[in-house]
């Protein structure tokens, strides 16, 4: 079944994000403004979803989650069953490990699941829907967030440029304008 945005919207808010705090708003406001950047860059209707719904397992960065990883199937029935894997995939991410090797293999990413503790290679396309949604979240921080932009500089300086094989031009234009 296919939720429209209301819905989707409605649901969070119901697991509480509006009360969760994030940074220097709610979490509410940071997951529309990554589903929001994801759908200025031109990206699928499923990226973009995933955007809005990216914490739901919590992060690597993020230590809050709605859904327990073991209830996929559950969060599946909210988001649909292609939106759910690219919520696992950026959620599982063992953040260390898998953007200090990007690059290193062409457009696949050796990639390790935190949750799961498997390591793997992704294909071509879940390297692209992993960096994109990563430039998303972390770049909808950055937008707003002036001591965040400045105390990750350095980092997003070093990873962004290799991500570039992976993400859209829109995207890679948007950290470069965040960035410079």
């Amino acid at each position: 079944m296919t939720h429209t945005q209301d819905d989707l919207l409605t649901t969070l808010r119901a697991l509480g994000t509006e009360q969760t705090a994030h940074l220097d708003g709610s979490l509410t406001a940071h997951l529309i403004g990554t589903f929001g950047l994801l759908e200025e860059w031109g990206n699928a209707q499923h990226l973009c979803v995933a955007g809005l719904y990216h914490a739901a397992y919590g992060t690597d960065g993020f230590a809050g989650s709605f859904f327990d990883w073991h209830e996929r199937s559950l969060l599946a029935s909210i988001v649909g069953e292609e939106v759910e894997p690219l919520i696992y995939l950026y959620a599982a991410c063992d953040r260390p490990y898998t953007y200090a090797r990007v690059g290193r293999d062409g457009v696949q990413l050796d990639y390790r699941d935190r949750l799961g503790g498997m390591t793997r290679m992704l294909s071509v396309h879940e390297s692209r829907a992993l960096l994109e949604l990563t430039f998303a979240n972390e770049l909808e921080i950055a937008l707003r967030n002036d001591p965040f932009r400045a105390q990750y500089h350095d980092h997003f300086m070093q990873l962004f440029p290799r991500c570039r094989p992976f993400v859209s031009e829109r995207a890679y234009e948007c950290f470069q304008m965040v960035f410079a």
